[in-house]
């Protein structure tokens, strides 16, 4: 997307979350937006919120599972059980209290279980954007 599409179409996105919460002045807009921005600017994080989108809900193994299976672009079945390990620790100590922070996903202690959210917008479209440049085919 070119700069001028990102630019209006952030343009648009504040006002829409202004409208959201008429409560909220520009400046909160903003900040929200530059939030949730940086929240899904990191791969790993955009693979997480595909996955829950995909699933609606799922455990951190089976998301960490997923996320090293698109990273390495090889079927989940082909990834080891210490990668998994490994991936469950990194989106558990980083991931994914980011993006609970954003409210973007919630963890359900008594399931167990990761669940997308009801994501803004924004989020939408940018993982509707990025989703042909970050997935394998």
């Amino acid at each position: 997307m070119l700069d001028s599409e990102c630019h209006t179409l952030i343009g648009a996105l504040n006002i829409s979350l202004l409208m959201e919460d008429s409560s909220h002045t520009a400046s909160d807009g903003s900040r929200r937006i530059d939030e949730i921005l940086t929240a899904i600017a990191d791969t790993h994080r955009r693979y997480v919120l595909y996955h829950l989108r995909d699933v609606e809900q799922a455990s951190v193994t089976d998301t960490a599972k997923q996320v090293i299976a698109w990273k390495e672009e090889n079927p989940p079945s082909a990834v080891t059980d210490d990668a998994v390990e490994r991936w469950e620790l990194r989106l558990s100590h980083n991931h994914l209290p980011a993006l609970e922070e954003m409210s973007l996903i919630e963890y359900d202690d008594r399931s167990e279980q990761l669940v997308f959210s009801d994501p803004p917008k924004l989020v939408d479209l940018c993982l509707e954007h990025c989703a042909d440049r970050d997935l394998p085919d």
